[in-house]
């Protein structure tokens, strides 16, 4: 499978203009486990020897990215979401090292592998500005309070995680987010509420994962609008799997608003 990929990439590429940014929307593992990474090192080593030099690749993580050895029983994040207290929870630091980095330690040393530079020390969230294209990346995490299977609806972005990546990317109108879940139907924060008010309103584009399938949808009121584009997974599974990507050319046409084509 890993070779398919790389060969209709490599196919893509000649077809089309070279590939300004590679965009990884989570579930790079499957456990969250360094044999794991060790094993997807071998697609992104691949992958980068056919880009142009220096195309930098962007990942966020998924669900499966979190080491669930390393979820703590006794202290459940669902519930500090449910109980409304994600705003406070997320302005302590201290919290974040001791219940969100940890369960991240695999994927942070495959990223800091990959993309040397992309995670500050403690952040558990990225912003890439591509100043010379006039674009920031936003790369949020969806996945930090994911304990399992009832995942839906009790997980969060969290106000100030989009604020502190906003404030990082003030400078440069043009703004693209890369998160794993959708906005719309996972995220409890993101039904209504002040992080999706200003993520819709701050930012032109947004690239999700974990659906499994593609789709394209506008989020728009009077003021502004997101477009939001799903990736359908690259692999399945041996019966079903299929091979899967996305080239997309993207346009800011004024005012922050951006034009998609496939």
């Amino acid at each position: 499978m890993r070779q398919k990929l790389i060969q209709a990439v490599k196919a893509h590429l000649k077809e089309h203009d070279p590939a300004d940014v590679v965009a990884v929307t989570g579930d790079i593992a499957f456990s969250g486990k360094k044999h794991q990474y060790d094993e997807a090192w071998k697609f992104f080593d691949e992958l980068n020897d056919i880009l142009p030099k220096a195309t930098p690749i962007l990942a966020v993580p998924g669900n499966h990215d979190v080491d669930r050895g390393q979820v703590n029983d006794l202290f459940s994040l669902y519930r500090i979401v449910n109980e409304g207290n994600t705003d406070k929870f997320l302005q302590s630091q201290k919290n974040i090292q001791t219940f969100i980095s940890v369960k991240f330690t695999a994927y942070r040393a495959f990223m800091d592998q990959l993309n040397p530079g992309l995670y500050s020390k403690d952040d558990y969230f990225w912003v890439k500005n591509l100043k010379e294209k006039n674009v920031s990346f936003l790369g949020l995490n969806s996945a930090w309070a994911c304990e399992g299977d009832s995942d839906r609806f009790n997980i969060a972005l969290g106000y100030p995680q989009v604020m502190a990546a906003l404030e990082k990317a003030k400078d440069i109108p043009n703004r693209v987010v890369l998160m794993h879940h959708p906005p719309i139907n996972w995220l409890k924060d993101m039904e209504s509420g002040k992080a999706r008010l200003e993520l819709f309103k701050q930012c032109q584009l947004l690239l999700h994962g974990h659906n499994h399938a593609d789709n394209a949808l506008v989020y728009q009121d009077p003021a502004d609008a997101c477009i939001c584009l799903g990736a359908n997974a690259s692999y399945t599974n041996d019966k079903n799997g299929f091979i899967g990507f996305q080239w997309i050319k993207v346009e800011f046409t004024g005012k922050g608003r951006g034009v998609v084509a496939p």
